[in-house]
């Protein structure tokens, strides 16, 4: 994943994408690319992000409990993560949800 997301970030060099800081712990939620208009942003797998934040938070000593560190992980994302707005490139963060009827399968089914 790491080379491929390199690979995809130098075609859009020169464009204002921002990248979660420190890289080497958050690039491992990144889980693509968006396009809008003439802008390029990355997607950050909400849920997993956080789960990460708490493990970290637990595994750093800095909260004990496993309810505070979940509960500190959210507040740090929602305030200090999704609430940075640093222009056009400002990362997006998706929630997944299990969906039933999945259109690409039909799609392949009738290519198939």
């Amino acid at each position: 994943m790491r080379e491929e997301l390199e690979t995809a970030l130098k075609d859009f060099e020169g464009e204002d994408i921002a990248l979660l800081e420190p890289r080497d712990f958050y690039d491992q939620f990144i889980v693509g690319l968006a396009q809008r208009f003439n802008q390029h942003f990355v997607i950050y797998d909400k849920d997993a992000l956080i789960a990460g934040l708490v493990k970290q938070a637990m595994e750093d000593g800095d909260e004990e409990d496993l309810l505070d560190a979940e509960t500190g992980a959210i507040e740090h994302f929602e305030y200090n993560i999704v609430g940075s707005w640093v222009g056009d490139g400002t990362p997006a963060f998706l929630t997944k949800y299990e969906v039933e009827d999945d259109p690409a399968a039909k799609v392949r089914e009738v290519d198939g």
